[in-house]
């Protein structure tokens, strides 16, 4: 498919473990900035319409989208290996590393839909804010998050959306995956937390 790439500033197109804190500030001023070109892309390509609507038929549809759109890479083992050297030590045991790349244009479709994802939420949940992660021991460090004043748990939607995108490439999410992931952090933003011990074994459930 012919989708908008993506294009990030060359001061700040780098790894995430070799960015500063300044350069962490420039990328999250950099993508609020792009944020509402990127929605309004992906609305009128997927959608077909300039009228920006939120809604759970939407989420269907644009899961569905991915889903035709997946394209990867295939990764050697020494790619593998040196990926997991860029990880902090002390998280480097529990990162697992896919055997596969994803390619563009499903990276800058990966970004635009968790816009809209995070966008959805702020809509519907006052008090949700973008941040970012400046924490280096955190895997997604220096990425664009959403927090809410009184609840400990972030949201991160370049994160959730590469996992999701993995399920559906190993063709274990359901067809109302990112509808069902949806609600459970619109609930965790309400002041419901989120059971992550359930989460992570329903996960390991869908590998086998």
């Amino acid at each position: 498919m012919n989708y908008e790439k993506l294009k990030i500033p060359t001061e700040i197109d780098k790894a995430f473990n070799k960015m500063t804190l300044k350069e962490v500030d420039l990328y999250l001023e950099w993508f609020l900035n792009i944020r509402n070109t990127r929605l309004n892309y992906l609305v009128k390509t997927v959608f077909k319409t300039d009228v920006l609507e939120f809604t759970p038929a939407n989420m269907i549809k644009l899961q569905r989208f991915l889903k035709e759109n997946i394209t990867v890479r295939l990764k050697s083992s020494k790619e593998i290996d040196l990926i997991l050297k860029n990880y902090h030590i002390k998280i480097r045991n529990s990162v697992q590393v896919p055997n596969y790349e994803l390619i563009e244009p499903t990276i800058s479709m990966i970004v635009d839909v968790g816009i809209y994802f995070s966008e959805y939420l702020r809509h519907e949940v006052q008090g949700i804010e973008w941040a970012s992660e400046k924490e280096p021991t955190i895997a997604y460090y220096r990425c664009p998050i959403l927090v809410k004043e009184g609840i400990l748990s972030v949201f991160c939607p370049s994160w959730t959306m590469n996992i999701l995108v993995g399920k559906i490439y190993k063709n274990v999410a359901k067809e109302d995956e990112m509808l069902s992931l949806y609600e459970t952090w619109r609930n965790n933003f309400n002041g419901t937390p989120i059971d992550y011990v359930a989460l992570v074994n329903s996960w390991r459930k869908k590998k086998k």
